[in-house]
C-alpha cells in the first residue's frame, strides 16, 4: 500500500484510515488513488471513511493537515496574491507580503494556524496585520505574544500596528492575574516571560478570537514552561486563526518545528515523540539489558509525508526570493593570523579536549575544575554542565580572544575604505567591553562616535537609544554589541551600510538574525556588506561545515530555504590541515550553542 508521501499531489477523494489513538493523529492514509481504491478497502481490518464521516459520525479526529496534505501552496510563488494592495493607512504591500497574506487567509477552524518563516527585515508582522484586519479579526479579541524585546515593536507609538493599521496593542504587565484586567474587543500583547501567570486569565476574560505569536522559534523546546502557556492558549476554542512569525523557524534542526506547529495547528501533530519518530528517525537507545534507555532524535526520516503535511500551514521564504524589495547584501570573509600564543592555547585545547573525551568515555567522575587550553571551568556537583557546552564555550574563548587585537585595525581599514554606519558583533560581553576601550581609550583612539558596549544585561530601553544615536549620527559611527543582544527588534540599526562578526555562530541562523538588522527594507543603502574574521585551519572551518550541513536541512523542508547553505558559500572554506581536524569524533558532538 502506498504512504501519504507518494501520494501528496493527489485529491483525496477518498480516505482510507486505520486508526491509533482518538487524538494523537496516529491514523494513517494508506491511499487516495481512485484505481486501486476498491482493492485497498476490501481489505480486512481496514476501514474506509470520509473526512466528514470521521469526524462527525465516528467522534474520531483525524488531523486536518492530513486530510489535505499537498493541497495548499507551500512555497512563496505557488501562492496567488491578495487584491488588497494597501494596508488602511495607504502603505503599499510587496508582492510577497501580498503572496503571504493570501496564504494567511486561507486559514480556517480546522486548519487552525500557519506558521510564516520569513527572513528578518521582510515585513512579517504586516503580513500578519494585514490578513487579520482583512477579515474582521482587529475589530475583535486578540492577543500578540513574544519575547519582551519585542513589545515595543507591537506597542510603541512607532509600531506597524499604530502606524498603519490604527490598532493599539495594550502590554501586559506584571506576574498578577488581576480581575477584569481585559477588556473584550481590544488587542493585548503579552511577553513570553509572564505568559504562565497570565494565559489562563487571558482566555476567561479576553476570550481571543485571534493569536499572534511573535519569534516562535523561543517555543521550540515542547517540555519548556513558555511552550506549555502558549500551547495552552492556544488550545482555547475560541480562538479562530494562529499566525506563528520567525525568521529562524529551524534553529538546530526539524524537531524545533515541532514545539512551534503544535501551537499552530493544536490536535494535528501528536506529541512531540510522534514527531520524533516519524520525521527525525526518533528511537531509544537503551543503557540496562532491561531496555531502559532515552528518547534520541538524529536523522531526517518521512521528509516528503512532512512536507506535504506542512504544506498550506507553513510558509517559508529568504530574502534570495525578494532580492529586488531589499538592499543588495555582499559577504565577506577577513582571515586573521592567529599569534603564537593564541595558536598554543588553541592546540593544548584539543590536547586537553581529548583526555576529557576518555573521562566522560570511561565514567570517571567528574573534577571539580576542569581547564581546556587556559580557559577555566568550575564543575558544579548538583548539575554539571553539558559536555558540549564546556567544549564550545573553551575554544570559541580562545578563537574570540585570539581575533580581538585585529579588530580594531579591522574596523580602521573598513572605515578608510569608505564605511560610514557599521555595527560589530562580539560573542562575550568581555570582549565587546575590551573592544570598544581600544576603539575609545589611548592615542589610537577614533575620531568618531563609538556607541556601546550593548551586551545582554543591559535594559532595553538603553539598547534602542543607542541604535536610534547611531542611525541619527551625521557622520561615521561605530556600533558595538554581542550578537545575541541585538537580535530582536532593534530596526533602527538598519542605518548601518555595513556589519563585522568577530567570532561567527556555529548556527546559521545566528549569523543571518545579525545581519538582519542592517539588511532589511528600510535601510537607506543600496549595497550592506557583511564581514566575517575567520581564523583558517581552526575551528572556524569547522563551523562553515556546520553552517552548510544546516543549509541542507532547511532546504529539505523547504525548498525555498536558502540562505544558511549561500552564507557557508559566501565564506568559501579554505579546507582543513594540520592537528586541528584529527577529533572528528570530538567536533561531531558539538552543539550549536550561542551565549549572550
Amino acid at each position: 500500500m502506498m504512504h501519504i508521501g507518494t501520494i501528496w499531489n493527489e485529491i483525496l477523494t477518498g480516505t482510507v484510515v486505520r486508526f491509533g489513538t482518538k487524538y494523537a493523529g496516529l491514523g494513517k492514509i494508506e491511499t487516495a488513488n481512485p484505481d486501486n481504491f476498491e482493492i485497498i478497502k476490501a481489505k480486512p481490518g481496514v476501514m474506509t471513511v470520509s473526512a466528514a464521516k470521521l469526524q462527525s459520525e465516528l467522534g474520531y479526529y483525524m488531523p486536518y493537515n492530513l486530510f489535505y496534505a499537498g493541497q495548499r501552496p507551500g512555497v512563496l510563488d505557488s501562492c496567488p496574491p491578495d487584491q488588497q494592495a494597501t494596508t488602511p493607512f495607504g502603505l503599499a504591500l510587496m508582492d510577497h507580503q501580498r503572496r503571504s497574506v493570501g496564504l494567511c487567509r486561507l486559514v480556517c477552524r480546522e486548519s487552525a494556524g500557519i506558521l510564516v518563516g520569513a527572513d528578518i527585515g521582510s515585513g512579517k508582522s504586516i503580513v500578519a496585520l494585514q490578513s487579520m484586519w482583512l477579515d474582521g479579526f482587529l475589530a475583535k479579541s486578540g492577543v500578540i505574544i513574544g519575547p519582551l524585546a519585542a513589545r515595543d515593536t507591537w506597542c510603541g507609538e512607532d509600531s506597524d500596528a499604530r502606524k498603519h493599521y490604527g490598532l493599539h496593542v495594550h502590554p501586559v504587565s506584571g506576574t498578577v492575574a488581576l480581575p477584569k484586567y481585559f477588556e473584550p474587543g481590544r488587542w493585548y500583547f503579552c511577553h513570553y516571560d509572564i505568559l504562565g501567570y497570565w494565559h489562563s486569565t487571558i482566555f476567561r476574560d479576553l476570550k481571543p478570537e485571534s493569536m499572534i505569536v511573535d519569534e516562535s522559534q523561543d517555543l521550540c523546546n515542547p517540555r519548556s514552561d513558555r511552550h506549555k502557556s502558549a500551547k495552552s492558549l492556544s488550545m482555547c476554542s475560541c480562538i479562530k486563526r494562529r499566525i506563528l512569525l520567525s525568521g529562524s523557524p529551524i534553529p538546530k534542526n526539524r524537531l524545533d518545528l515541532y514545539g512551534q506547529m503544535a501551537i499552530a495547528q493544536p490536535l494535528q501533530w501528536g506529541s512531540w515523540v510522534d514527531f520524533g519518530v516519524a520525521y527525525c528517525n526518533g528511537h531509544k537507545e537503551s543503557h540496562t539489558e532491561e531496555g531502559e534507555g532515552h528518547w534520541v532524535f538524529d536523522g531526517r526520516t518521512g521528509t516528503e509525508e512532512l512536507q506535504a503535511r506542512l504544506a498550506g500551514g507553513y510558509l517559508r521564504y529568504t530574502k534570495d526570493q525578494i532580492a529586488e524589495d531589499l538592499p543588495k547584501l555582499e559577504r565577506h570573509r577577513i582571515d586573521i593570523e592567529l599569534d603564537s600564543e593564541s595558536k598554543d592555547a588553541y592546540h593544548l585545547a584539543l590536547t586537553d579536549i581529548r583526555k576529557y573525551r576518555e573521562t566522560l568515555e570511561h565514567g570517571a567522575p567528574l573534577p571539580s575544575k576542569i581547564s581546556f587550553g587556559g580557559v577555566a571551568f568550575t564543575v558544579p556537583k548538583s548539575k554539571p554542565p553539558a559536555a558540549e557546552l564546556l567544549v564550545t564555550s573553551a575554544l570559541k574563548s580562545i578563537l574570540d580572544a585570539g581575533k580581538l587585537p585585529h579588530a580594531k585595525r579591522v574596523i580602521e581599514d573598513l572605515l578608510a575604505a569608505g564605511h560610514r554606519k557599521i555595527v560589530v558583533g562580539t560573542w562575550r560581553r568581555e570582549s565587546a567591553k575590551i573592544l570598544l576601550n581600544s576603539l575609545t581609550n589611548g592615542p589610537g583612539a577614533l575620531k568618531i562616535r563609538v556607541f556601546g558596549p550593548v551586551t545582554g544585561n543591559m535594559e532595553w530601553g538603553k539598547r534602542l537609544d543607542l541604535a536610534q544615536q547611531f542611525a541619527r549620527e551625521s557622520g561615521a559611527a561605530v556600533y558595538v554589541a554581542t550578537r545575541g543582544s541585538v537580535k530582536y527588534s532593534i530596526n533602527a540599526l538598519s542605518a548601518a551600510d555595513a556589519c563585522l562578526q568577530i567570532t561567527p555562530d556555529w548556527n546559521p541562523d545566528s549569523n543571518l538574525q545579525f545581519e538582519g538588522r542592517m539588511h532589511r527594507k528600510g535601510n537607506p543603502n543600496a549595497l550592506v556588506h557583511s564581514y566575517y574574521m575567520l581564523s583558517p585551519d581552526t575551528l572556524d572551518d569547522r563551523i562553515l561545515e556546520l553552517l552548510r550541513d544546516k543549509g541542507r536541512e532547511a532546504v529539505e523542508i523547504s525548498s525555498a530555504d536558502t540562505e544558511g547553505a549561500h552564507l557557508a558559500a559566501d565564506l568559501n572554506p579554505t579546507g582543513f590541515s594540520g592537528e586541528s581536524w584529527s577529533m572528528d569524533d570530538i567536533m561531531s558532538f558539538l552543539p550549536e550553542v550561542e551565549t549572550f
